[in-house]
């Protein structure tokens, strides 16, 4: 993530009980010069795929495997509105167990395997019409009648969803994600730079498309560009 900060412009912020001289400001990254993919632009098949992040592997793993070195990691993370990779990414086997273990160890005793909750597992009529369908969270005494007069109960429509496979579930979920094509990534990149900077007539007095005073900052200036990126 390095790489993005070199690219997030500078801002010169007043240090307190100070006067307004330059002298007296210091300057630091503008982390509130944000850019965000909007959702048009994620599904835009000419920029950006589909991808399931495979085994392990964290997003410089993923940058490095599909564009030969890890410099993009923070593209990846961005494009997918990525903030927290501790709770956004999956996480490995071993980080997933230990994960389960301390959420749910109840007294020294193993949690993992206590019941989460019930859902429904799928049932058709001899049409092949759904009557019940899939994943439905109920309680364990749930019933279905059905239109012949028969009733559905236990475990013929009911399914006990154990911490562990919650959890497993969750975490496998994070998995699908999109990219960008090795042949756009640098179309991409050099649009977010490009909305990153300041401009003269936009955003500041100054002649510097790299620091500005605070007080001639927007925060709350989003405009839309070329790729549907928003800033």
């Amino acid at each position: 993530m390095s790489k993005y900060f070199s690219y997030i412009p500078n801002i010169r912020v007043g240090i307190p009980e100070k006067d307004n001289s330059l002298k007296n400001y210091v300057e630091v990254k503008n982390i509130f010069r944000r850019v965000k993919f909007s959702a048009a632009a994620v599904r835009n098949l000419t920029y950006f795929e589909k991808y399931s992040i495979p085994g392990d592997d964290k997003p410089y793993n993923v940058s490095y495997n599909i564009y030969g070195t890890p410099d993009y990691e923070w593209i990846i993370l961005l494009l997918n509105d990525i903030t927290n990779v501790y709770t956004q990414w999956p996480l490995s086997q071993r980080e997933l167990e230990l994960f389960i273990y301390e959420k749910y160890k109840l007294n020294n005793v193993n949690g993992e395997l206590e019941t989460h909750h019930w859902e429904t597992t799928e049932v058709k009529n001899l049409r092949g019409d759904i009557v019940v369908p899939a994943g439905m969270i109920v309680n364990q005494d749930f019933t279905k009648l059905l239109s012949n007069g028969n009733i559905l109960a236990g475990d013929q429509i009911v399914n006990r969803i154990t911490n562990y496979e919650y959890e497993y579930r969750l975490n496998e979920s994070k998995r699908d994600i999109y990219l960008p094509y090795p042949d756009t990534i640098f179309s991409v990149m050099n649009e977010l730079q490009t909305l990153l900077q300041y401009y003269e007539s936009i955003d500041t007095q100054s002649s510097s498309n790299t620091t500005k005073n605070s007080g001639d900052e927007d925060f709350n200036n989003f405009k839309y560009f070329n790729l549907g990126i928003t800033r």
